[in-house]
């Protein structure tokens, strides 16, 4: 009933913050819904789908709940599943489409390139990891992308 009720548009925020606090009494980790809707399947874009702006709202409010919150809790939990740079490439894959997240997924690509300004990692650091990552079948485009994404970022902001 309460899935139902967020597709609604007049229901939706009440039935997303109930389903967040049943979740929460029951202990929930974010991993653990992760799975429960369904993210973690294989041949369908995490990006693209409507349940993955319901898990980033749990995990946001799952960290406010922590003793020492972390600005990129949403973000390390990502990394967790798919790795730093691939993660990368995967926001600037998505935002190439335009899908029904993309704000979302732009929202996560600055919070990762903030995470590694704040690291101190520079263009040039990161053409150098994007460059030892080893694709089948040769170059991988996404590289550049992400490379040239996060020189505009690091000049804006350093």
């Amino acid at each position: 009933m309460l899935i139902y009720a967020q597709k609604v548009p007049r229901t939706k925020r009440f039935a997303a913050r109930t389903l967040e606090d049943l979740w929460i009494s029951q202990d929930k980790t974010a991993d653990d819904i992760f799975k429960l809707l369904k993210l973690d399947q294989r041949g369908k874009n995490l990006f693209d789908r409507g349940e993955l702006s319901t898990w980033v709202s749990y995990v946001t409010k799952l960290n406010k709940l922590d003793e020492k919150p972390d600005e990129f809790a949403v973000l390390i939990e990502l990394q967790k599943r798919f790795g730093n740079l691939e993660l990368a490439k995967m926001f600037s894959a998505a935002l190439k489409n335009s899908g029904p997240n993309n704000d979302l997924i732009s929202s996560l690509q600055t919070l990762q390139f903030k995470r590694w300004l704040a690291d101190g990692t520079t263009p040039n650091s990161l053409n150098t990891m994007l460059s030892k990552t080893p694709i089948l079948g040769g170059f991988d485009f996404r590289s550049v992308d992400v490379h040239l994404r996060y020189l505009d970022f690091y000049r804006a902001n350093k």
